[in-house]
């Protein structure tokens, strides 16, 4: 297993989403893992001026989108079954881009439900 730390995770993959996560209607989140919440990684996103929602419950499946996502995306690959990692991507790849955008958008507008519905109970089940 490869974990990748703070400074890795800023170069790697923030530093390429970051031109796409600055505007005032823009808001960052992230899970509580470790690279995320790092001093390096905030340190990073506040030099860049990229608002994040924090606290917020961590490990949130009703705060992260792709987790309203996911059972789809499982079962199209599933129905695929792969073989080896060339197919796993390519299945991946074809069941990321079978879901029309009308749910994507859906569940991305209902995330701001969500968040209030959090809010309103403040961050507690």
């Amino acid at each position: 297993r490869v974990s990748l730390k703070a400074p890795g995770y800023v170069r790697r993959c923030l530093s390429v989403i970051v031109p796409f996560l600055t505007g005032n209607e823009k808001c960052f989140l992230q899970d509580g893992a470790r690279p995320h919440i790092s001093q390096v990684t905030m340190s990073y996103l506040r030099r860049k001026r990229v608002h994040c929602l924090e606290g917020y419950p961590p490990y949130s499946p009703d705060l992260n989108p792709i987790e309203q996502l996911w059972p789809v995306l499982d079962a199209a690959i599933a129905e695929r079954a792969p073989c080896d990692a060339d197919e796993l991507k390519r299945a991946a790849t074809e069941a990321w881009m079978s879901i029309p955008q009308s749910k994507i958008d859906g569940v991305v507008r209902g995330w701001w439900t969500r968040l209030n519905g959090v809010a309103r109970c403040s961050g507690r089940a």
